[in-house]
């Protein structure tokens, strides 16, 4: 584990190990050799030609197998229960299925829900750069960035935006809220029209939630399943999961689509 520690004005890296050891705490500590995933045939440029120009870390990347999987279960109409570790990829492995789409329909919509959007930053970055490719942009939302751009747009001029985006960003306490408005009906919420027309949910770093929170997520879903007026495909992502099978069959009530449990390392 890598942390970034002030001194001064400059940042240096340094490991847990120097810090236990410098403030003289008595540790156990145990190395894992990496573990290096396995490549797939097909680049990043052969999916999306020329995607590498716009995003030059993907030049000359090929795919790992889990990614392309998770993608060719998606093609074929599935929700996917992508388990992989932490910097695996994740992210693109539902990002070229929604990129593929927005190509194919102008009108395509995807909503990714992050536990908290600042651990999202890295990802947001990556998928700006991905939809800059293809000409779109897209919008991240909470409450925070929800009273700025009211400030500045207005209202309406929000919702036009929302409408407009082709992937939303936010986290679970701003859809909560939405949804909890939409049922209430006791004002229209800002997501409303963008809910009503979502094609495709993802909720990444499930591992993150407790019990208790996943249970709410969940329950968000299956109302977002029922209040669009497509039939929602869902991408679940998780470093950890005990119980892929039991969600998959949760998905698969919920949105009546089957679902593809894939596993990379």
């Amino acid at each position: 584990m890598l942390l970034k520690i002030h001194d001064g004005e400059k940042m240096k890296i340094t490991d847990t190990e120097t810090i236990f050891f410098k403030m003289g705490y008595e540790y156990f500590k145990k190395i894992e050799p990496p573990v290096q995933p396995t490549l797939s045939d097909r680049s990043f440029d052969n999916i999306l030609p020329g995607i590498s120009n716009t995003c030059t870390w993907l030049k000359d990347k090929k795919l790992y197998e889990h990614q392309l999987k998770a993608l060719k279960s998606l093609e074929k109409g599935h929700n996917v229960v992508l388990i992989s570790g932490t910097g695996s990829g994740k992210t693109e492995s539902w990002a070229l299925y929604h990129l593929l789409k927005l190509k194919e329909k102008n009108s395509f919509k995807t909503l990714s829900v992050y536990p908290t959007l600042a651990l999202a930053n890295d990802q947001v970055r990556r998928l700006e750069c991905y939809h800059k490719h293809v000409g779109r942009q897209i919008i991240k939302l909470d409450a925070l960035s929800r009273d700025q751009f009211v400030k500045i747009i207005g209202r309406p001029g929000l919702r036009e935006k929302i409408t407009q985006a082709p992937l939303l960003i936010t986290n679970p306490a701003f859809l909560l809220h939405e949804i909890k408005r939409y049922i209430e009906r006791s004002s229209t919420p800002l997501l409303s029209n963008y809910i009503k027309r979502l094609d495709f949910l993802v909720l990444d770093e499930i591992d993150f939630y407790s019990p208790r929170s996943l249970a709410l997520l969940m329950s968000s879903l299956k109302n977002i399943s029922k209040f669009t007026e497509r039939q929602l495909q869902v991408a679940i992502l998780t470093a950890t999961l005990s119980n892929p099978q039991d969600l998959c069959k949760f998905l698969e009530e919920a949105t009546g689509r089957e679902c593809s449990i894939i596993e990379g390392k």
